[in-house]
């Protein structure tokens, strides 16, 4: 029940794209940011007008789909971030395993990720940016899936394309 509104990908030629590549919440977390949501997608958003001056045609966001930021101790059975001696478990940056068709929760000003992903990229798209999602795909991921991930992604939430990262994977089959 989203309204793209005509949505449509600005198209613009790999030669004349001018990257950047950003963490979700480390982009907006920041008091310096200036922006009403700190470390969401929406927080992207408030920052569009910045972008567009410093050249910017194309954001990259490092890992933006679910994923386990506090994975479990095997041994202990809860989260390492109880165990002080264990915080360097903690999975800021995403790149493990993750639940791959869904945006990031904790990167939601509010309860739905979905509807603030699709707006973010409808803003970008209607500012002229497009977006690429970085994804990242451990030897135990399906490759028989992760084409209709990157399906999933591009049609359901009008991603712009896709910087893949991982070991074998299935490139004669993208």
């Amino acid at each position: 029940d989203f309204d793209w509104e005509q949505d449509k990908c600005p198209g613009i030629l790999y030669r004349d794209a001018i990257f950047y590549c950003l963490h979700v919440r480390g982009f907006t977390k920041h008091a310096s940011s200036g922006v009403k949501n700190k470390g969401t997608f929406s927080g992207i958003a408030e920052k569009i007008p910045y972008l567009k001056d410093i050249g910017i045609t194309t954001l990259e966001l490092q890992p933006a789909y679910e994923f386990d930021e506090v994975p479990e101790d095997k041994e202990e059975g809860k989260p390492a971030i109880y165990q002080q001696e264990k915080l360097t478990n903690v999975n800021y940056w995403g790149y493990k395993k993750g639940y791959y068709y869904a945006p990031k929760a904790a990167y939601s000003a509010d309860r739905d990720a979905t509807r603030e992903f699709k707006t973010l990229v409808k803003n970008l798209h209607k500012n002229g940016l497009e977006l690429v999602m970085q994804f990242y795909f451990p030897n135990e991921v399906n490759q028989n899936e992760i084409p209709d991930i990157l399906r999933f992604w591009a049609l359901e939430y009008h991603v712009d394309g896709f910087h893949l990262m991982g070991d074998n994977l299935p490139l004669e089959m993208l």
